[in-house]
């Protein structure tokens, strides 16, 4: 890929990440109660916005090793047309030769 395409990309990456923090960190605020909890409630926003952000970035890591392993087949998939073509081409001269 070019640069244009590479830069275009992680911006839509750091989008989406952002976009993965803002919404869960709201999930935790509505589903969690946190009205009669002894802890103060700063203590629950820093636990939330940490919490949004780690999982933002496994969701981000678990998307990458699927990019990954889709690339890597993707290369699989080249290689064993490439050998199938290069053999059928081979039997085809030594069936040339044999006639």
């Amino acid at each position: 890929m070019n640069r244009t395409i590479r830069r275009i990309k992680s911006i839509g990456n750091l989008g989406a990440g952002l976009y993965c923090s803002v919404s869960i960190y709201y999930l935790l605020y509505v589903f969690i109660d946190t009205t009669n909890d002894p802890y103060p409630e700063v203590f629950y926003e820093i636990a939330f916005i940490t919490l949004s952000i780690v999982s933002s970035f496994l969701i981000y890591k678990i998307f990458k090793f699927f990019e990954e392993v889709k690339e890597e087949n993707r290369k699989k998939q080249i290689a064993n047309d490439k050998f199938v073509k290069t053999s059928l081409e081979l039997l085809g001269e030594i069936n040339k030769t044999i006639t």
